[in-house]
């Protein structure tokens, strides 16, 4: 049987920044970005990369993600992906929507070893200690 998930020092690292990177979005954006954008929130919150996730390029940039409870995260996935992009630029700003369209025009590979996740894991932690206060 095939394993569903990797367990390399990589791929566990991967998790753990992705958890950072969920409680710094919920705490900056202060739940669902999108709330009261279309229909009421879903209670479950989620980190919603605007640059998918198979780029490493702005995997932990959290300016590069935003919260998004359940619903709207499926509606951002859906047909209606348009208007919710349309929706987060007018949210995010104009430095943050720039630095979003160079993120996605990046067709360069960057490689990320286990030492370099160790790095964004710190900056990461940083970050929310610095939310936090």
């Amino acid at each position: 049987m095939l394993r569903k998930r990797s367990n390399s020092p990589s791929a566990v690292l991967k998790r753990d920044v992705q958890k950072l990177v969920r409680l710094i979005v919920i705490q900056r954006d202060g739940g669902c970005l999108l709330k009261g954008f279309g229909f009421p929130c879903h209670p479950t919150l989620q980190a919603n990369h605007l640059v998918s996730r198979s780029k490493t390029v702005g995997f932990a940039d959290t300016r590069l993600i935003i919260c998004l409870c359940l619903g709207h995260h499926k509606g951002y996935h859906s047909q209606q992906e348009h208007a919710y992009r349309a929706r987060i630029r007018e949210l995010i700003g104009p430095d943050r929507c720039a630095l979003w369209d160079r993120a996605e025009a990046d067709q360069k590979s960057h490689y990320m070893t286990a030492y370099d996740w160790g790095k964004e894991i710190l900056a990461l932690k940083a970050e929310l200690q610095t939310l936090q206060q």
